[in-house]
């Protein structure tokens, strides 16, 4: 009996080393592409030739109440409206979608919006199209041109379900408000 415990203590240390050996011989996973990973938001170019304002309604709203307030320049609860100075770069603001289920809610029960300013997008070569930051992934684009006669931008998130297209945003017969498509 004394000779077979060295033997079984060696056969369960040769299992163990064996399964430890397996575990850790995986590696960590490739990080994915910012390409492959899914959109979480999207974003708006803005020429920086002069100061713009932008509103993003509350997630789920109808666009229209925001609409009215933004052409009479009163505020909608939930919204996240902001100014964005001229300068002499190009700026990227970041819409994420809604995430139904998470955070708060207001009175109305719609869960306030949000929108990140990017510093410097990355350029589209880099990243397959997609702007990145903080975690936030944008796919698809809403441009403002150059010379547009639009200052104030209203841009409706899209929902977790959705994604966004590419597109050129305009105002309508010179007005100063340029409204987004919904997703």
């Amino acid at each position: 009996m004394k000779n077979k415990i060295p033997w079984i203590v060696g056969g369960v240390l040769i299992v163990v080393f064996a399964i430890g050996a397996a575990v850790l011989g995986k590696g960590p996973e490739e990080p994915k592409s910012v390409a492959e990973l899914p959109e979480s938001a999207r974003a708006v170019v803005i020429p920086a030739n002069e100061e713009h304002t932008v509103v993003i309604p509350p997630c789920n709203t109808p666009v229209e109440q925001t609409t009215t307030d933004a052409e009479k320049g009163r505020a909608t609860p939930g919204a996240t409206t902001f100014e964005l100075p001229s300068e002499s770069e190009v700026r990227t603001v970041l819409v994420p979608h809604c995430q139904p289920g998470t955070g708060a809610t207001n009175i109305a029960g719609n869960i306030p919006s949000a929108a990140f300013v990017v510093e410097k997008a990355p350029a589209a070569n880099e990243t397959d199209g997609a702007f990145e930051a903080d975690g936030v992934i944008a796919k698809s684009q809403l441009v403002l041109p150059q010379g547009s006669d639009g200052t104030t931008i209203v841009v409706p998130p899209c929902s977790k379900e959705t994604k966004g297209e590419d597109a050129v945003l305009q105002s309508e017969g010179g007005s100063k408000l340029v409204i987004a498509a919904r997703c």
